[in-house]
């Protein structure tokens, strides 16, 4: 039979490097949502650049 204190110690390895990887997941998802509103941000304010310039001209 396995000691409790060794199931105490995988448990708490276990959670460890749950808590962790589960970190870096966040972390990766975070980068692409910034990525995308950035991506966004700029095409609205490339179409509101053409929009004034085009406003002016008229």
């Amino acid at each position: 039979m396995i000691p409790v204190a060794a199931l105490i110690i995988l448990l708490v390895v276990f959670f460890f490097i749950g808590f962790t990887v589960g970190r870096e997941v966040e972390a990766r998802s975070q980068e692409a949502i910034d990525a995308k509103l950035r991506e966004t941000i700029h095409a609205i304010g490339s179409e509101m650049v053409k929009t004034n310039a085009e406003k002016e001209s008229s």
